[in-house]
């Protein structure tokens, strides 16, 4: 028996009857459809996302507002070591109260917190022997390590007042610092 074609009611399945009994037209139709699609693409363009903009949202909004006006400042800290003193000894306290003393002296320092203040305790290690003092350097911290020399130097100057007690500097501006003087003498000595 002989069974005639029975209309398709899905739309899917007509389009499909239709594009294998005209698969050249549909091929090439296609074809055409991705050629336009790539010609109207290269017209309107590509907009490409600024990767130094915030971000979306609530962390972009703090992002903006953090970049508008709350320039953070550099934070240092001075690290102040004994094999054999301890905190509450005279000398150790004197050691600490000396390179307190020389850096809040400093131009351009700011938040000087010792460890001998009841509130910094913590900046005291557990066995007594290692002490910190924190400070910030004011302004931004972008150009912070065009004012650290000082410090530095008053840093030198207590470990040389206090031979027997590690004394180093350790922060955003003294790291930048020792690049900056790295590079620059690198490109002096070359050559």
């Amino acid at each position: 028996m002989f069974r005639a074609k029975q209309p398709h009611s899905n739309l899917a399945a007509r389009m499909g009857r239709w594009s294998a009994d005209h698969w050249k037209t549909a091929t090439f139709g296609w074809l055409a459809l991705v050629i336009v699609a790539f010609g109207i693409g290269g017209a309107v363009g590509v907009k490409n996302v600024d990767p130094n903009t915030a971000g979306p949202g609530e962390s972009g909004r703090m992002d903006r507002i953090l970049d508008a006006g709350f320039k953070q400042p550099a934070s240092e800290s001075i690290l102040i070591q004994s094999s054999t003193a301890r905190a509450g000894d005279p000398e150790f306290e004197a050691a600490v109260a000396d390179v307190v003393s020389r850096v809040s002296k400093t131009a351009d320092v700011q938040n000087v917190k010792s460890p001998l203040d009841a509130v910094n305790s913590g900046q005291i290690s557990k066995d007594g022997r290692s002490a910190l003092v924190e400070f910030d350097i004011s302004g931004d911290k972008v150009d912070a390590s065009d004012k650290v020399a000082p410090i530095l130097d008053e840093v030198d100057a207590a470990k040389k007042a206090h031979p027997g007690y590690f004394i180093g500097e350790f922060g955003d501006a003294s790291a930048m610092h020792a690049v900056d003087t790295a590079f620059s003498f690198t490109a002096s000595s070359a050559p």
